[in-house]
């Protein structure tokens, strides 16, 4: 029995592998239905291997508060299976992704896609991997890699080139990632892949307007694709506050993140959107109170380092001291250990943590000093090029706060050369050059903040 792309889905009976191939689409096509699913084919073939890596992979990809229990034990089954090429070099990926060495796992997806580089499973959880390394080249790379051994009209191609797409976008190509973006739902409209890149690639360029009439058309798309929903919602959210559209930018918190805090991925964009606003001068109400009850039921060991710092971003701004203590202790502990997220925690994370806590205290020359050298090393700690772009932001607020002016002169430049169109970046470049008195450049940032905002 074998998939849309004439691999082998290693069960015994046809249900089973119906049930099987039907989880690997829901799991790539961001759909919950993907925990069903597996659960299924299990019940009716437990001894599959790759059905309990793709069991594995489920609870990685998507963990919940009970699930470090279940991924022991999908595990240990797995390896309890018949042998089989494929699931052998699936689950042993997986246990590489649990151990905490996701460049291992993802070494080993390479090699096998090596040999089977129809297997869309194994790009997909590559990608996964490279983007949990902060590896935007691989998760550009891996798809481009395979595109010799496709023909265009072979099933599955639209997700091939989704996949390209969002890796440009990641790796700072949007105008690359929305062309090959477009053309992937030419061939499947539905490839909610394709939107993810799109989004994406509308944020670098700060195209608010654009990104709002087109993901209108494209809701079909994303809106079924219930666990990438909240991120495509936190673009948008993102895009309407660039443009200074505050009210709408919370209104798309409380109806497409609020609900959906179920994740450490969504608890770290809701923190950052939250933050963002913040960073503006907006009041954001009791929306932090949310974040920090959601980051509660969590295990510290299903935090990954995003997540991990996320909550200590969230505590310093809306939480109480106790609350604060408590995630950076966390923070120190996750550190001790020897997987890839507690040597990035080590390295970044609790200086990180702790320029963050001095922005949300006043204390913007801290703020800066403990910022300002980590900011070429912020993609180590996976997640969006988005979702660090915080970051960025809050390191050229602090140095505006702190009369760090020249300093914020030099980002703001850099920012404006790669961003051109962003409203939100002419406008701090405006107040950055009233204070050094340069009158003239300051009138001139704020005629290109209405030129951009009346486009």
């Amino acid at each position: 029995m074998e998939d849309a792309q004439g691999l082998p889905l290693e069960c015994r009976t046809p249900d089973a592998a119906a049930a099987l191939e039907s989880a690997i689409d829901d799991l790539l096509g961001w759909r919950s239905a993907a925990r069903a699913a597996v659960e299924r084919a299990l019940k009716l073939d437990r001894r599959t291997r790759l059905g309990q890596a793709v069991r594995a992979y489920e609870l990685l990809c998507h963990p919940h508060p009970q699930g470090p229990g279940a991924l022991r034990q999908a595990l240990a089954r797995g390896g309890e299976a018949p042998a089989a090429a494929r699931g052998g070099a699936h689950l042993e990926a997986a246990r590489h992704w649990a151990a905490g060495q996701p460049a291992a796992g993802a070494a080993a997806l390479e090699r096998w896609l090596l040999q089977a580089p129809h297997d869309l499973l194994a790009l997909g959880m590559a990608q996964r991997l490279y983007l949990a390394l902060g590896d935007a080249a691989n998760l550009r790379d891996a798809p481009a890699r395979l595109l010799d051994a496709w023909d265009d009209d072979a099933a599955g191609y639209a997700s091939l080139l989704a996949r390209y797409a969002w890796g440009l976008a990641e790796a700072g190509a949007p105008g690359e990632a929305e062309t090959l973006a477009v053309e992937a739902l030419r061939y499947d409209p539905d490839e909610p892949t394709a939107v993810l890149a799109a989004v994406a690639a509308l944020e670098q360029g700060s195209r608010g307007g654009e990104a709002e009439a087109w993901l209108a058309l494209q809701a079909g798309a994303w809106r079924a694709a219930d666990r990438l929903a909240p991120t495509v919602g936190w673009y948008r959210a993102v895009l309407q506050l660039e443009r200074g559209a505050v009210a709408a930018a919370l209104a798309g918190y409380d109806r497409d993140l609020a609900p959906g805090l179920q994740e450490p991925r969504q608890l770290a964009e809701a923190a950052a959107l939250l933050w963002r606003l913040e960073l503006v001068g907006a009041d954001v109400g009791g929306r932090w109170h949310g974040v920090l009850e959601a980051y509660r039921f969590w295990p510290p060991e299903t935090l990954d380092p995003l997540a991990a710092v996320s909550w200590a971003m969230a505590a310093a701004t809306g939480g109480t001291g106790e609350e604060l203590a408590a995630s950076l202790a966390t923070l120190e502990r996750l550190g001790e250990g020897e997987g890839h997220a507690a040597r990035v925690l080590r390295a970044l994370g609790r200086q990180l943590a702790e320029g963050l806590c001095a922005f949300a205290q006043h204390r913007a020359a801290d703020a800066v000093a403990a910022l300002l050298p980590l900011r070429g090393h912020l993609a180590q700690l996976g997640g969006g090029r988005a979702q660090r772009d915080t970051f960025a932001l809050t390191l050229i607020y602090a140095a505006l706060v702190a009369g760090e002016h020249r300093l914020a002169r030099a980002l703001l430049s850099e920012r404006r050369a790669r961003r051109p169109h962003s409203p939100q970046t002419w406008q701090a470049s405006a107040a950055n050059f009233e204070a050094l008195g340069e009158a003239a450049a300051a009138r001139s940032a704020l005629a290109r903040v209405r030129d951009l905002l009346a486009a």
